[in-house]
């Protein structure tokens, strides 16, 4: 298999999966293309697909047998050996009941159903010391039922993460998730909802989450988001926010606003106009990283960045990070943003360089270059000596520059103007923010 289809994150330069692995990981899964899927390469989806979820696997290290990802693919065989290479170990185990098509793309593969993994793999887990983190991944409702009865039927008081995820159109909201298995979650620190019926459990404890994501939520009434409220306004210790495409339709102020006191992280993905209400009814005094994705969907009006500015510009005047994402914005609209900017130690436009013209990201880049705090400048496209050495020397003393290294995959080049020098290293800079729901 070649590098280019599995991608840095997968495996080291010239690494290809191991027969005996691949065999042990997915028994009958590709029927007779099992021998032949190390050098397999007329199917990226698939390949992906492989890299993506064994990642850890390929590696063969010790830690990687505590996290278990449990598919309809899934080895009975596979599930016993990392349990027992586990021990008494805490275990994070990834329930991804999704069905992918065959490698020739004529149909689904013949894999288990959903109640085939209750049955064979669920039990296997009866008898695991720890289960520190669930990962729930489904597109039906069947899978979703099969799921959660097993979430109730073990021990979630000692789950400290937790994922839930429905794949569903947005006419199948009704067949969303329920949080009732996790009431008794009492040491829950992370969670993510997405596609959840609402209302959430009364008795579900949040007084130990640090970090919270709701995706697709279905508030097209104003009891939606007085249900977001409550919850809010019971996670004292929330530091991480993560609103993935929930948009409070109707919504009116409520009589008290949730006060996130500690929160320093907040995402926002939105693809409507009122997305910006949200935030604007909720008070986060220690507020620092905002990640921002404005993205229109077909059929919706474009979000507007003013309206965003004019309801959250409280919160904009003391962000030290900003993450922008897919904008679209004009070159107004830029303007009006960054006006409200005044404490921006690094801004990161890696994501947004692809979106935006280039008439924009110039002028972001030269408003940014005014900010008088601003020590790192991100960037998603590569550039000239010439024009690196310009941006240098107009940056504060000592302040970087991290842009993509030449033909290196995920590597960044960081680029620092010293006494006259412009000075430039690779290196690799990990994501200061959690994926986006859809990647989970």
């Amino acid at each position: 298999m070649s590098q280019s289809h599995c991608g840095l994150a997968c495996s080291p330069p010239g690494r290809i999966f191991p027969p005996e692995v691949l065999a042990l990981i997915l028994p009958n899964a590709f029927g007779s293309h099992i021998q032949d899927f190390t050098t397999y390469s007329d199917n990226r989806r698939h390949v992906c697909l492989v890299c993506r979820l064994w990642r850890d696997v390929v590696y063969l290290t010790p830690s990687a047998w505590c996290c278990i990802p449990v598919s309809l693919y899934i080895s009975q065989r596979y599930v016993e050996f990392c349990l027992n290479k586990a021990n008494q170990s805490s275990i994070f185990v990834f329930f991804n009941l999704l069905r992918f098509a065959s490698l020739d793309g004529t149909g689904p593969l013949q894999t288990r159903t959903p109640a085939d993994v209750a049955n064979i793999i669920f039990p296997l887990f009866s008898g695991a010391a720890r289960i520190e983190e669930l990962k729930l991944r489904a597109s039906d409702r069947t899978s979703c039922a099969t799921l959660t009865s097993w979430v109730s039927r073990t021990n979630s008081g000692i789950l400290r993460r937790a994922s839930l995820i429905l794949e569903a159109p947005r006419d199948r909201l009704a067949e969303s998730l329920s949080l009732q298995p996790f009431v008794g979650a009492h040491e829950l620190a992370e969670l993510h909802m997405g596609y959840s019926i609402l209302p959430w459990p009364m008795e579900m404890v949040y007084e130990n989450l640090t970090v919270l994501g709701l995706s697709h939520l279905p508030m097209r009434n104003p009891m939606g988001w007085l249900e977001v409220i409550r919850v809010l306004s019971a996670t004292p210790k929330l530091k991480q926010l993560h609103l993935f495409r929930v948009e409070c339709y109707h919504a009116s102020l409520p009589e008290s606003t949730p006060v996130l006191e500690h929160l320093e992280t907040l995402c926002l993905t939105f693809a409507h106009l009122s997305g910006a209400e949200i935030v604007s009814y909720i008070e986060m005094p220690s507020l620092r990283q905002l990640r921002l994705d404005m993205r229109q969907e077909q059929g919706t009006v474009k979000p507007s960045v003013e309206g965003f500015v004019r309801s959250c510009h409280h919160l904009l005047r003391r962000l030290s990070v900003l993450d922008i994402g897919s904008m679209h914005a004009t070159l107004d609209e830029v303007r009006f943003l960054f006006s409200c900017l005044e404490a921006v130690e690094r801004l990161d436009m890696r994501r947004a360089s692809k979106q935006l013209t280039e008439d924009v990201v110039n002028l972001i880049i030269q408003k940014a270059l005014a900010f008088r705090k601003l020590r790192t400048l991100e960037l998603g496209m590569p550039m000239s000596c010439d024009k690196l050495s310009s941006l240098s020397m107009a940056l504060p003393v000592d302040a970087e520059i991290l842009l993509p290294a030449p033909r290196s995959g995920g590597a960044l080049q960081r680029c620092v103007w010293t006494n006259g020098v412009l000075d430039i290293t690779e290196h690799y800079s990990p994501p200061r923010f959690p994926p986006d729901h859809e990647q989970l």
